[in-house]
């Protein structure tokens, strides 16, 4: 997963499931873009820097962070936009159970991504949990910070966050319940052309 981007941030994102996520679609898919209109705002020559965004597919805030991606390459400042689909298996067995709209959007996402990536390979015989923290733990390290959408509870979203901080890596976790986010590890964010504080 990890390709150089001499002058990039990528950003990986990770979040909750529609069964907890979906009554805050709104005030999340607002928060993303305040997030990214500040982040580009920060930088001091944004001209040619490359945004990643690296989409676990899975439904909710995973193909909504893909949806983002697609909605700033058509609506925002940023000059090149890339989305990087995260796979942690092959399509029938995560879409297996999904509703009709869900495996198109997923479909859709797939056929628009720039990069894909299946963290899987050499590992099909893998238990399902064991596949979704191996996807995981490549988004955090393929990335410069997690965006994380999370309320504070149990699940693979919580798994995510815990490793990300673990290592020290930057997450931002936008609680959606409270309309509250909080920087972890942000003095270990570095972007291209940072404007001095």
């Amino acid at each position: 997963m990890a390709h150089k981007l001499e002058r990039g941030i990528r950003v990986a994102f990770t979040g909750h499931r529609l069964n907890k996520v979906a009554d805050f679609e709104v005030p999340v898919k607002d928060f993303m873009i305040e997030t990214f209109e500040a982040l580009y705002n920060r930088l001091e020559d944004p001209d040619g820097v490359i945004l990643e965004i690296i989409s676990g597919m899975a439904v909710g805030v995973d193909q909504w962070g893909g949806e983002f991606a697609l909605y700033l390459k058509e609506n925002s400042k940023w000059d090149h936009v890339i989305l990087h689909a995260s796979l942690p298996m092959e399509r029938a067995v995560q879409t297996k159970y999904w509703k009709t709209p869900q495996v198109n959007t997923y479909d859709r996402l797939i056929e628009a991504a720039n990069i894909i990536t299946q963290v899987d390979l050499g590992q099909e015989d893998a238990k399902l949990g064991a596949k979704y923290w191996n996807r995981n733990v490549a988004m955090v390290n393929g990335s410069d910070f997690l965006f994380a959408v999370y309320d504070g509870s149990g699940g693979g979203t919580s798994n995510c966050v815990g490793y990300a901080c673990k290592i020290g890596h930057p997450v931002l976790i936008y609680n959606f319940r409270l309309d509250t986010f909080t920087w972890v590890n942000k003095e270990a964010l570095v972007l291209p052309g940072k404007k001095s504080a």
